[in-house]
């Protein structure tokens, strides 16, 4: 009987257990939630004993809401989280259920609020109406109801136009059309571009449009990029419109048997490429090309021959870029031209105007494999299209650029010369691929170039010479998924990304693929909240900066967290948030707090040593600084953003030099968002607002201070035939090993082989040794051939 008992008793436990089993469900009540939509969740508990369900709410930006849902019925009931399109919410929440000891999460989408504007056009005369088209994916068709457009018209520079008032609309329907009246507009502003600005919830919009006076009618260049083709090839032609009055045009192809191929493309610049990548060009023949743009049209034709003449051209990388694609009479064109190889030591270049009269050939030394070409136009060139065409050991290649209005006097010209800061040597920009909201840049040791794309929520990684390798990434929460991704750090091994708005550390290997992320425990303590900059410590130790917190995290190579350093509550090294960090060879860590101008340096203990920096535009103060860098001497490189410069201080924070000023051209800035040194010294900055990537010289003079005499005699004797290969091979390896040329992962492989080093680079460095070409083009060139193996030592 006693037995009986206890099983029954046992039974009656484990029935209970299984009976009072508890499960949370939750299903949200749409997928995703509008805009504008408050959030709703059908909430149940399986095996609810009474009491209250915590909740806790995660949204997008990183904050939180909480609250408490009291008794349910039958275990059953629908919470609503009250929001609007005010909050600025858009993206994936996630809603945490907490009953008796379990959480349950709810992801949730919120739809983002899209607000698109258009123009009829883009150029306007006086007399003339400009159209604005005002789309949304979120309106009330109650117009009672509806909320309201607010549409202000401002100027290039965002200031308000001049009595120009300021409307409202409400958005009760799809799409809503206002209405400017040119001719409003110029009774008290300028003719020039105009914007016509939006703004919707919390959400600001803009289109821009121009304002001209009547002037001649519009003039298209057409060409390709070669007027000979092999059967097979691929076309790309070049388009210049002096006026942009569309925002579209159409291209006709026609082929030598008569077919035509009719394509439209919108038209946003005054030079448009166009890559006919699928049109079929097998056939031999004549190919005709109509553009046809503002009631104006325009022929080219090009060959298609069975052998192209322009097969027999080496095979090589020859690209030009000039600064602008219009310039006025007795302006000065900066031409850069890169090759991916070294094949002979002089470039040529001349001009071809509009009537096909070619200028005078000009050559140039090549001792590297880029070279900055400036050319001075007269006051009195012919107006129209001209080509800017570059020859290198047999390879030619050309620009187009447009020449028009009035001259300019010599003394108003910006001449290159004028220009003082360190040598451009290279820029990445739309030409090579599409760039959206740059943030954070870093260099690996190979010279590869890691860039933050946040608009495009990816990664770019670029080589040496700035030619697109590889991407990775998008919008999202998921690994490998971006939300305003800001800064990123490069080790030996991986690339650590800072996945701003997911609050969290992304690392990858340096082919893009996801190896785990790290910084968002659920510890609030040790999590990140607003991550924006990455470094390291000798120690290996993560250091990560936070525009959301007062503290600098850290973080072991695992991701485990590994402590934190305070903000010290002194008018001097207390902070809020922080901005950029950089940790020096001896582990002092500078943190750039850009609310207050200043930068914070502290050990790697988290004592605090001392402050510099105040607001101002004089050497030393600074005026919304962004980034951060260190160069190999311990430099350090000030992103000073505000006042469109880079300033640059010794180890002991001493001022040494600063260089930029506002604008689009070189050396010039506008939003600094990023920088970077590479191991040899070079510095990268990154501009979002112009979409541009520069990269400068070093600011060191290393010819004149570290290359010994008998270098340059060895160079001497070397191109006189005196000494062997070899022997001028130890003046290289010298450099080398005294780090006077920095050759990234060179592994030592003895003695040059003499048969894989051509006879003009013997030329250069006797023009070296004669003072014909500086040091730095020397070290470069000579860096430049052991790359890529054409000396090896």
């Amino acid at each position: 009987m006693l037995v009986y008992l206890i099983g029954l008793i046992s039974f009656v436990i484990i029935f209970t257990q299984y009976a009072y089993a508890i499960e949370i469900i939750t299903a949200p009540e749409k997928d995703p939630f509008g805009p504008n939509d408050s959030i709703s969740i059908s909430l149940e508990i399986d095996g609810y004993q009474g009491g209250n369900v915590e909740w806790i709410a995660h949204k997008p930006d990183g904050s939180s809401d909480y609250g408490v849902l009291t008794a349910l019925k039958g275990g059953k009931k629908t919470h609503v989280i009250g929001r609007t399109a005010f909050d600025n919410q858009f993206g994936t929440w996630s809603i945490d259920y907490i009953y008796k000891d379990i959480t349950h999460p709810t992801p949730v989408n919120v739809a983002p609020l899209v607000l698109e504007l258009a123009t009829d056009k883009q150029v306007y005369h006086e007399g003339e109406t400009v159209i604005v088209t005002i789309n949304s994916n979120e309106i009330e068709p109650n117009a009672a109801k509806a909320e309201t457009y607010y549409i202000e018209i401002v100027d290039s520079n965002d200031s308000p136009a001049q009595h120009m008032q300021s409307n409202e609309i409400k958005a009760y329907q799809n799409s809503t059309t206002y209405s400017i009246l040119v001719n409003e507009l110029l009774n008290n502003n300028p003719f020039g571009d105009y914007k016509a600005k939006v703004q919707y919830y919390k959400v600001i919009s803009y289109v821009t449009f121009s304002v001209k006076e009547e002037g001649p009618e519009t003039t298209i260049f057409i060409g390709t990029d070669k007027p000979l083709y092999d059967s097979g090839a691929i076309v790309e032609v070049q388009i210049i419109i002096s006026e942009l009055i569309d925002s579209n045009a159409e291209l006709t192809i026609i082929d030598p048997t008569g077919k035509r191929t009719v394509r439209s493309f919108p038209i946003e610049n005054s030079l448009t490429r166009v890559i006919l990548d699928d049109i079929s060009t097998i056939k031999s023949g004549t190919y005709t090309l109509e553009i046809s743009y503002g009631g104006v049209s325009e022929l080219k034709t090009f060959v298609v021959e069975t052998e192209s003449t322009d097969s027999k051209q080496p095979k090589i990388d020859l690209r030009i870029s000039l600064d602008k694609q219009k310039y006025a009479p007795g302006e000065v064109i900066t031409a850069e031209v890169k090759t991916d190889q070294l094949i002979s030591d002089k470039i040529s270049y001349w001009t071809v105007d509009p009537s096909a009269n070619q200028g005078v050939v000009t050559t140039k030394l090549m001792s590297s494999g880029k070279s900055i070409i400036p050319y001075f136009l007269s006051s009195e060139v012919e107006l129209g299209p001209w080509k800017f065409y570059v020859n290198y050991g047999g390879k030619e290649s050309f620009a187009i650029f447009f020449v028009e209005g009035e001259p300019i006097e010599q003394t108003k010209t910006i001449l290159t010369d004028a220009y003082e800061g360190p040598e451009l040597l290279m820029t990445i920009d739309k030409s090579i691929t599409n760039l959206n909201q740059l943030k954070g840049i870093a260099i690996d040791s190979n010279q590869n170039i890691f860039l933050v794309d946040s608009g495009s929520s990816n990664i770019k990684k670029f080589d040496v010479n700035g030619r697109l390798l590889d991407s990775w990434g998008s919008f999202g929460s998921e690994d490998g998924q971006f939300k305003n991704p800001t800064g990123i750090f490069v080790d030996s091994k991986y690339v650590h990304v800072a996945d701003t708005d997911n609050s969290r550390i992304q690392t990858f290997d340096k082919d893009g693929n996801f190896i785990r992320s790290w910084g968002k425990s659920g510890i609030g303590s040790q999590s990140l909240k607003s991550p924006v900059s990455i470094s390291t410590d000798s120690s290996g130790i993560f250091l990560v900066s936070d525009s959301s917190l007062d503290k600098i995290s850290k973080y072991d190579s695992d991701g485990g967290y590994a402590g934190h350093i305070e903000s010290i509550l002194t008018a001097s090294a207390k902070f809020y948030s922080s901005n950029s960090i950089v940790a020096d060879k001896n582990d002092n860590i500078l943190i750039l707090i850009t609310a207050d101008n200043r930068i914070l340096q502290y050990n790697s203990d988290g004592t605090f040593i001392n402050s510099f920096g105040t607001t101002g535009d004089d050497d030393g103060k600074f005026q919304s600084p962004s980034a951060l860098a260190l160069d190999s001497k311990g430099n350090l490189y000030v992103a000073d953003s505000g006042n469109s410069r880079i300033q640059v201080f010794d180890p002991s924070k001493k001022f040494l030099t600063k260089w930029g000023s506002l604008g689009n051209q070189a050396g010039q800035f506008n939003t600094i968002s990023g920088i970077a040194v590479d191991s040899i010294g070079n510095i990268f900055v990154v501009d979002s607002t112009n979409g541009v990537v520069q990269k400068f010289a070093s600011i060191s003079q290393p010819s004149e201070l570290d290359i010994p005499a008998w270098v340059r005699n060895n160079a001497q004797w070397w191109n006189e035939g005196s000494i062997g290969d070899s022997d001028f091979a130890n003046g290289i390896q010298y450099m080398i090993q005294n780090e006077i040329i920095v050759i990234p992962d060179l592994g030592k492989s003895g003695a040059s082989q003499e048969q894989q080093i051509p006879d003009w680079v013997k030329k250069n460095a006797g023009w070296w040794a004669a003072g014909l070409i500086s040091d730095e083009e020397f070290a470069n060139g000579i860096e430049f051939l052991v790359t890529k193996g054409i000396i090896q030592v």
